[in-house]
This record gives structure tokens, sequence and C-alpha cells, in this order.
């Protein structure tokens, strides 16, 4: 059994893609010494992070989380036990999403209105889905499959600036 916890929070200052990248790096050694694993949004100054582990070993690291200065507004959205790991290769995944335009009407309410907002506080499940769906590639694509073209639509990964698409 893996316990997991999901988060939002707001960034009390600018992140900047090296900022990010620093973050991640941190946050990726860390858990691989605690036996954690999990997925990080960042969009428009806020961060929804899933965090799943041996519940003590994610109780701890939650706690540094709440007490970093570099955000605030920490709200916990879903606590669980699960039968395994939902990311059990990603010591630290890691996603600054685009546009809401195509994605499913839950997931893109959350992103429109913030990760801190009701939207996310009021349908835990569903923004647990939106951090999933990033790992299994959902997010890029548009409903139907395609924009008619025969090509998929959806994040721009040019939008991710200079951070690679997906830190593991």
């Amino acid at each position: 059994m893996v316990f997991q916890l999901l988060y939002s929070s707001t960034a009390t200052r600018d992140f900047w893609p090296d900022d990010l990248f620093e973050l991640v790096e941190k946050s990726r050694r860390k858990n691989a010494e605690h036996a954690l694993t999990g997925m990080l949004l960042f969009h428009e100054g806020q961060f929804l992070q899933l965090l799943e582990g041996p519940e003590p070993a994610v109780r701890a690291c939650f706690t540094v989380v709440e007490r970093d200065p570099r955000h605030h507004l920490v709200k916990v959205l879903l606590t669980g036990v699960c039968e395994q790991r939902d990311f059990p290769e990603w010591t630290m995944g890691f996603e600054r999403p685009g546009d809401a335009w195509n994605l499913p009407p839950a997931w893109s309410t959350i992103l429109e209105h913030g990760f801190n907002s009701n939207a996310a506080s009021e349908h835990p499940s569903a923004a647990k889905d939106l951090l999933l769906s990033f790992q299994y590639g959902l997010h890029t694509q548009a409903p139907g499959g395609d924009d008619g073209s025969g090509e998929k639509v959806g994040v721009d990964p040019k939008s991710v600036g200079a951070i690679p698409k997906m830190i593991r």
C-alpha cells in the first residue's frame, strides 16, 4: 500500500525556468533518498503536486514543503492509501501546462481558475486525474483525437521554455 497526498499552493515570487529546474532537481534527489515519487505542475504562479510513498516519508516531506517560504496558501486537496504508485518511475515528474482549451472540462476549469481555486478543492479527483494525464500524454490530444488535420493538438512543447517537457 502507498500513501498519497495531493496539494495546491501559490508562489510568493516569480519562478523563472532556472528556478523551477533547480526546485525539481533538488526534489528529485531528496525524494529518491526517501522512496518518494510524484508529479508537480506549475501554472500561472500556482503549484499542484502529488507526493506518494511510505506515509511517514510523505508527511515529513509535506511538512517541509508547507514551511517553504517560496509559496503560501498551501491547501491539501486529497490524502489516501492506494494499492500501487501512480508515478512509480518518477522521483518528481514536472510539467508547465499550456492553454486549457483542449482539455476535458473539469481539467480546463481547474487550470483556468487556478490550482488553489474551489474548482480544485471541490473536485480533487479531477485535479489528480489532471496530473495523471501528463504521465500518459492525454493532455496533448483534443477530444476526438485531433483537430481534423490528422495531427494531435494540445500543449505546445515550446511553451515549456528551457525546461525539458518531462523531468523524471
